[in-house]
Order: structure tokens, then sequence, then C-alpha cells
């Protein structure tokens, strides 16, 4: 596509974010009020985020009650016929930053160390590959939480896009 950014996968960024649109044959304020109805505090699987500025929706289960994978922030806008439904779906600033965090000081950790060593003249008293092994290990450690929250993150954004196509009686697009 002519103009289009190359984006990471989201396994790959902790920042990661996509826009999906449902057609509904429903109006816009209605589609809206069908979802928020639908959302609340162990009200059903749809829970919402009650501090958003925004109508802001994420799945509820058993297991991570009110510690979602994913959250998605839900507009509408009137189209012809019906409305159009958008979601803005992403991981939370929490576990975005966590990730980041994690990421900086897991795989920046042993660098800082190398450094550190060959700094105070401390190199030679431990072999090289000890530093690449450590970079290793944490790149490793890291590779499998993305890989299980990206199944998470995954999971939550299908069945978040199909929950709210059924509330509102659409079809996603995109």
């Amino acid at each position: 596509m002519a103009g289009a950014q190359p984006r990471l996968p989201d396994w790959l960024n902790p920042w990661w974010s996509e826009t999906r649109e449902i057609h509904s044959p429903m109006d816009a304020e209605a589609a809206r009020t069908a979802i928020a109805n639908a959302s609340g505090f162990l009200k059903g699987s749809l829970g919402k985020v009650l501090i958003a500025r925004s109508l802001t929706v994420f799945r509820e289960s058993w297991w991570h009650l009110r510690r979602p994978w994913v959250v998605a922030q839900v507009t509408t806008r009137s189209a012809d016929p019906g409305s159009l439904v958008v979601l803005r779906l992403g991981r939370t600033w929490f576990q975005s930053a966590f990730i980041t965090f994690f990421a900086i000081f897991a795989l920046g950790g042993p660098l800082v160390f190398v450094v550190g060593a060959v700094a105070a003249g401390h190199f030679a008293a431990t072999p090289w590959w000890t530093y690449l092994g450590w970079e290793a290990q944490d790149a490793a450690i890291y590779a499998v939480c993305m890989m299980l929250n990206s199944a998470a993150v995954r999971g939550d954004t299908a069945w978040l896009v199909n929950r709210i196509a059924e509330l509102v009686g659409g079809l996603s697009v995109s």
C-alpha cells in the first residue's frame, strides 16, 4: 500500500494498537447505548473502564477480572445506512509500560554490567560469554512472556470485536 507505514506486530511492540470498524444497522446513538448497557462492573462479560472519558470496554473473565489484556475505545459515527462503530484496540498503558521497562532492564542490564566490568578492569576475571549467555537468557524470557501475552491479546481482541458486533447487530469490515 502506498504511503503505509511499517508497523511492528503485537508480539514485538508493547505499545501495539489497531483499529477495527463494524457497520451496524442501528443509528450511532443506539449502537453506543447498546454497548454501554452491556458493559459495567459485574454486569456481564463486557467490562467498562470507569475513569475513561470515552466509552472504553474490555473482556471481563473470571481469571482476569478488572485486569484486561486489551481495552477497546469505542466511538460511533453516523453512516448511511445505520452507523459505523470504530474500535481502537490496544494494551492498557500499565501493561505497555511494564513490558517496556522489563525489556529495557532485562536486555540493558547485562550491557551495563559489561561496560562496568570493562571500566573497572574486571572484564578479564569473567569470561566474555557469561554476559552473552545472560543477554540470551533475558531475551528468551522476554520472548516467552511476549508470546504468552500476545496469545491473550489476540484472543481478547477477537472476542471483543465479535461481542461488540453481536451487540450492534453489525458486521466487522476491517
